[in-house]
């Protein structure tokens, strides 16, 4: 059944999709429906537009209905149970000329108009009360997980998205998590601006170089202009991870005091210190040294056996023999020279391809 509200609701832009089609359907079955709903319309029109509704006027509107009633009451009345007036005689009725019958359609009449002068105030009244939320409601909303779950009739976390009017999205990381947001980012607007009260939540921010998005969560402040970044807020303890772009993670009062968070960074604030949180994998162990450890005389014996023609060792070389080196023999000559010069003491030179070497000695630990 279709109720005064719903077709208020209807006129006024505030039905749901289902309230609507229902609405419709109402009036396209049934002219009177069609017909009814054309009144009401017309009622709210003449009570004024949202623009110029201002204030709740009820002495004024009450006026206009008591017109209404004193206009009238100047027509005998009818009583319905006793199917006549008291108020007139039998001989009344003659000098009028009207019959009883009259007298009952007339009574009719006037109860269809009483019961449209009751539906009018009424009308005004809801469409009154209406219109004062409609202009005095904030124009930023708070919600939580749980709330926004019910709201969209889910039990999957990953549901938890709302869909800002500049296409940026909030995504709610568990039941507990709040945020404030405004219901329409309007074009005056110099920044886009998002309080996070508690819990954790992920952004993924639409790029405005004109607009920068800011997310308070105490005792920090994030700016960015376009990025996806998770961030977490106790009221104690503000943590932001950033996933992709850059971030400024800043005092939510001071933002000239903070940190730039590059991708893949993490950083917390506790009122005071700026605390890198950033996981990052250990370095690998250095691969292990190539080669094996061999007396210098070995080296020496070895390296003229493999090299006769590039390799000469002078007959006044310097060397000790029984000192330790460690030396990779499958390496060309050229790197075995350079192993030398890393992991012994060695004095040589070079004409060309050929090498002369003039002191081998092992290096003291």
């Amino acid at each position: 059944m279709i109720k005064v509200d719903d077709i208020l609701l209807y006129i006024t832009g505030f039905a749901s999709d289902d309230l609507e089609a229902k609405i419709q359907h109402w009036m396209a079955e049934d002219p009177s429906n069609l017909q009814e709903f054309e009144m009401y319309a017309k009622i709210w029109n003449q009570s004024g537009s949202l623009q110029q509704f201002r204030t709740l006027d009820a002495t004024s509107a009450w006026n206009k209905i008591e017109h209404l009633i004193k206009e009238d009451s100047i027509a005998p009345t009818t009583d319905p149970a006793q199917g006549s007036s008291p108020n007139i005689q039998e001989s009344d009725r003659e000098s009028t000329g009207r019959t009883a019958s009259e007298d009952t359609g007339n009574s009719a009449k006037r109860r269809v108009l009483w019961r449209r002068i009751a539906v009018a105030v009424s009308f005004l009244l809801v469409a009154s009360i209406a219109t004062f939320l409609y202009l005095n409601r904030s124009p930023y909303i708070e919600i939580s997980g749980q709330e926004l779950a019910e709201k969209l009739n889910t039990s999957n976390s990953n549901d938890l998205v709302i869909e800002l009017s500049d296409g940026s999205k909030i995504m709610l990381d568990d039941p507990k998590t709040t945020v404030i947001y405004p219901r329409e980012i309007k074009a005056s607007f110099t920044e886009r601006k998002i309080v996070l009260k508690n819990g954790t939540a992920t952004f993924d921010i639409v790029t405005d170089p004109n607009r920068p998005f800011i997310v308070e969560s105490y005792p920090a402040a994030i700016t960015v202009l376009g990025t996806i970044f998770s961030t977490f807020s106790d009221s104690v303890i503000s943590t932001v991870e950033n996933k992709e772009g850059l971030v400024r993670f800043s005092d939510i009062v001071d933002y000239e005091n903070g940190v730039e968070v590059k991708e893949g960074e993490s950083f917390s604030y506790n009122g005071e210190d700026f605390k890198d949180e950033t996981i990052r994998e250990e370095p690998p162990p250095p691969p292990p040294p190539r080669g094996t450890l061999e007396r210098i005389e070995d080296i020496i014996d070895e390296l003229e056996y493999r090299y006769p023609i590039r390799l000469d060792f002078s007959a006044y070389m310097k060397y000790n023999r029984n000192g330790i080196v460690r030396i990779d023999y499958s390496q060309p000559l050229d790197s075995i020279i350079m192993q030398l010069d890393t992991t012994a003491i060695l004095e040589y030179s070079k004409q060309g391809r050929n090498f002369s070497i003039w002191k081998l000695q092992e290096k003291q630990q």
